[in-house]
């Protein structure tokens, strides 16, 4: 392709991009996440403790979808999420079940900005457990991104800004 054709195609990407809760499904197979070698299974490991009577809170919960496919009762759910977009599909998706999508970061942490700068585990472990949370079980990992063309990561940076 030329400089033309690849400035084309990555301007009908930009147009295009969109995201439905946290589907990136458009740029399968272009892209390889974090979450692709992930050293555990989060679903097992939640499945592991989780009890039918157990309150569950899902932080940055994307669009919900995992957190429904855990399938626990509704009235004993709640979730948070940041990213604009995925906090509309959230009030219209969740509070209708019954599960309680609230701003929890600002009940506990009034006046907390929308950056991200202590989003890691030593720093929120902290806070919930200042809040008289427990954490039965802990692990966090970085892993970059890779981009195997242009035009997905185009589409990508429209979305994720």
């Amino acid at each position: 392709m030329n400089v033309n054709e690849l400035r084309t195609e990555w301007l009908a990407e930009e147009e295009i991009a969109h995201i439905k809760g946290w589907d990136f499904s458009h740029i399968e197979g272009k892209f390889k996440s974090e979450e692709d070698e992930m050293p555990w299974d989060y679903a097992l490991v939640i499945k592991k403790y989780l009890k039918p009577t157990d309150r569950i809170l899902d932080i940055d919960t994307g669009g919900g979808e995992f957190l429904l496919s855990l399938q626990h009762p509704y009235e004993l759910t709640s979730a948070t999420e940041g990213y604009a977009q995925n906090v509309t599909l959230c009030k219209q998706t969740l509070p209708p079940l019954g599960i309680d999508f609230r701003e929890l970061v600002q009940m506990l942490l009034p006046g907390t900005g929308k950056s991200f700068p202590g989003h890691n585990l030593k720093t929120q472990t902290a806070l919930f457990t200042a809040n008289k949370f427990t954490s039965l079980e802990q692990d966090e990992v970085h892993k970059p991104i890779y981009f195997y063309n242009t035009a997905a990561l185009v589409w990508f940076a429209r979305i994720i800004q």
